[in-house]
This record gives structure tokens, sequence and C-alpha cells, in this order.
């Protein structure tokens, strides 16, 4: 049998050459280098940004929409944030506490201004009338108390009548009863309308939500019921527009029919 051809021997791996490894090694070398560098840059960053005093909440200013004198009220507010990190500050944690200790407020925002500034914007409910018989309450367009308990009558804002409310003492409480919401839709129809443009509203008695009736700058009372405001006071700025006898002698106006009421001494 005839010897089988023998392999031939694999050649030895020829070592690289230095001078082809030194690109290599500068490689390795440039990319160990890049690496520290980012990593201590991203340190330094870190200390510029979370640890140093440059971005330390310093200042903070109050603004109230449309009453440049309030922000004394609210000094305690200024504190907010003072001596914290602002990159780190909740700003949304901080205005839902805000709004929760201060529902007289309709919005509040907080906002930063880098890199030691915070910026409180607030927006206040604006009362529209005041609730009781002997002592009174501030109420905005939702029903919402907005002051304490009080004697004095308030120029200006008609007195509400009737309304048998439950917790008034309570700041940020809202009144829901039927007979509340009929006479705040009352006052917004009065509004939208044009009505409390030329007529003071001093009084409105909602203690029969069906038959609800107001009280004008004469001291004419209008019977108005419970629905089609805006017509039936539409009916009335003609019915007045149109009285030839002396309004002295008329004590009331009802409105709740086809056809105008007067009602004379």
């Amino acid at each position: 049998m005839r010897n089988q051809p023998r392999s031939p021997k694999r050649s030895a791996k020829k070592p690289i050459p230095f001078r082809m490894r030194v690109p290599i090694i500068l490689v390795r070398v440039s990319s160990t280098t890049f690496m520290v560098a980012i990593v201590g840059l991203i340190a330094f960053s870190y200390q510029q940004l979370f640890d140093s005093d440059h971005f330390i909440i310093k200042n903070t200013r109050f603004e109230v929409a449309d009453k440049s004198d309030a922000g004394g009220h609210y000094a305690r507010l200024l504190e907010m944030g003072r001596g914290r990190n602002i990159i780190l500050f909740d700003t949304k944690a901080a205005t839902a506490k805000v709004m929760e200790e201060h529902p007289e407020f309709s919005n509040f925002q907080v906002i930063k201004t880098f890199p030691d500034t915070l910026i409180l914007r607030a927006k206040l409910r604006v009362p529209v009338a005041q609730v009781g018989e002997k002592e009174f309450y501030l109420v905005d367009d939702h029903g919402i108390t907005l002051s304490g308990m009080t004697k004095i009558i308030q120029e200006g804002l008609p007195v509400i009548t009737g309304a048998e409310w439950r917790s008034a003492n309570t700041i940020g409480y809202v009144e829901k009863s039927a007979r509340m919401a009929k006479g705040l839709e009352l006052l917004a129809v009065m509004k939208e309308t044009g009505f409390l443009d030329e007529h003071t509203v001093t009084k409105i008695d909602i203690s029969d939500p069906k038959n609800m009736m107001f009280v004008i700058e004469d001291g004419l009372e209008i019977k108005i019921g419970n629905s089609d405001f805006d017509e039936r006071l539409y009916q009335l700025d003609k019915t007045l527009g149109s009285i030839v006898v002396d309004k002295n002698n008329i004590t009331y106006i009802d409105l709740r029919f086809a056809e105008v009421v007067l009602g004379t001494r």
C-alpha cells in the first residue's frame, strides 16, 4: 500500500511588527483617555448641577393676577424652595400643596427661572355674592366659600338669602345645593346679558328655588321664578322702560307668567 502523502506543515504565525502595533496601542490609549474624560465630565457636571451653590434657590417672586396689593397676604409663600436645588425642586408637588392650603386660588403656577429663582403666579377667585341672613360669607361663581363669617355687608355684591348653608365657616367649602345652583345661575345670566351693567342687584332670595325673587337698586322686588332667566330679564328691561305710572307706586314686578304683572300699592 502506498504511503499517503503528508500534508504540508502549517506555517508558524508571524508576530505583528512593532511598527504595526503602535496604531493599535494608540487607539486603545485614546479610547481609555476618552472614557476617563467622559466620566470626569459627568462627575464635574453633576457636581456643578446638584452640589454647587449656583443652582440653589435664593429668590422667590409672588405674582397675583388682577390684584397687585395681595402679595403681602402671602408672605409665607416667599419662603418656598429657599435653600433647595432648583433642578430637583418638585413644582408639581408644590403646586398641589398650595392649591390644597389656599382654596381661594383658582389657579397657581410655580415657574423655575434659572439659575436660582422661583416665580409663583396665582389667580384669586372673584367673589360674586355674599351669602347669609345676619352674618355673611363671600362666595365665587362656583359656590366656593372665600371668607370667614362677618356681619359687614360689602357694597357692590348682592346678598343671597335662604341658602341654608351647612358649613359656611370653612373657606374652600363648596355649596352644591339645588337652590344655590339656581341662585348662581341667575347671577351668571345677569352678567352675560349685561343686566348687571344697567342695574344694581342688592338681594337674591333663593329660599324657594321654584319662585326666586331679587331686589334692584330702588328697592323694587322682581319675581322671576326658576327658568328662562335671559328671556325674563329681557321682558323686565322692556317693562321698566315702558312704565308710564309713578314707579314709586309699584311694589313688585312678576315675570313668571306670559304677561308681566305689576304689583301696585
